[in-house]
């Protein structure tokens, strides 16, 4: 790892990075089942220095969709009329698309083919909106309502808004909140000890602030956004739990003895459309004849 720290920040130094608008650079390399990490900075980070890793929850989001269907509690078929309050249901639709939603399935919300609306989330300053304010585009909500753009299972479409319905869903069809979910399901039971869903506990002090520049801090009060779109873009992590999540994925691929059933595996990594952010989308991650991943970034941040 000493190589390639010394070759990164060889050419990446942090005045640099500084000068191109990035304050901090967190690095993780996974290589032969061992995780190895380092951090660029003039400041006080370090690889425990917990980030806000935007979409990339929702790769996270997805893998716990996957050890759900293991565990039997859904499938991708689950239909979302029956795990979504009326209410919210009646915000979505109108008289033109009131049958499109008895065909969304949580399969497309996880792969972006559910024609729902809403790209991503700017964050909240202040106070945050509920995800039903969200879905439904009421105040506090800085976001418009969800909508059908296309028919579900039609094309692609990058959907943040997708995955707050399926956060609602899975809180439905569990019985606890989402962060809940996600830490029982992928968080703790992969070791991934500095992640979360959601607002971090007060005694917490190991994180990165939200960044307008290189070198100017936002001015947010608390330090950063808070985002209330926990599977679409609350997760705070690190590199090296990011990692825990795609070895194990990696694992379950090879091995008989992964975190998921291979074949369960194989689906979730199964491309369900040729287009995405950057390359084709399966269930929730990017996919390609190389690997696969999920990027994510926020303003600020």
């Amino acid at each position: 790892m000493s190589d390639i720290q010394d070759f990164i920040q060889s050419i990446l130094p942090i005045e640099r990075l500084q000068d191109d608008g990035v304050p901090t650079a967190s690095v993780a390399v996974l290589e032969d089942g061992k995780i190895s990490s380092f951090v660029i900075t003039n400041g006080q980070e370090n690889s425990d220095t917990v980030y806000q890793a935007a979409s990339i929850s929702k790769a996270i989001c997805s893998l716990g969709v996957a050890k759900l269907i293991d565990d039997g509690k859904l499938s991708y078929d689950t239909k979302v009329v029956n795990h979504l309050d009326q209410a919210l249901i009646d915000c979505i639709v109108d008289e033109r698309t009131e049958n499109l939603i008895q065909h969304v399935t949580i399969g497309h919300l996880v792969s972006h083919t559910s024609g729902l609306s809403q790209h991503g989330f700017p964050g909240y300053a202040g106070a945050a909106a509920s995800p039903q304010d969200i879905v439904a585009g009421r105040l506090p909500a800085n976001t418009p309502r969800l909508r059908f753009l296309s028919f579900p299972g039609s094309q692609f479409s990058y959907s943040g808004g997708g995955f707050v319905v399926l956060q609602l869903m899975l809180e439905s069809i569990m019985g606890l909140p989402f962060r809940q979910i996600m830490q029982d399901t992928v968080l703790a039971p992969l070791g991934m000890s500095r992640s979360w869903y959601g607002d971090m506990s007060a005694e917490e002090t190991n994180f990165t602030k939200a960044y307008f520049s290189g070198y100017s801090v936002a001015d947010t009060g608390r330090g950063y956004y808070l985002l209330p779109e926990l599977a679409a873009a609350g997760l705070w992590t690190t590199p090296s739990d990011l990692l825990k999540a795609v070895s194990a994925i990696q694992e379950s691929l090879y091995t008989t003895q992964g975190f998921l059933k291979r074949g369960t595996a194989e689906i979730l990594l199964a491309p369900v459309s040729s287009k995405g952010p950057l390359g084709p989308m399966a269930h929730g991650w990017v996919v390609d004849d190389i690997g696969f991943g999920h990027g994510g970034d926020n303003f600020p941040g």
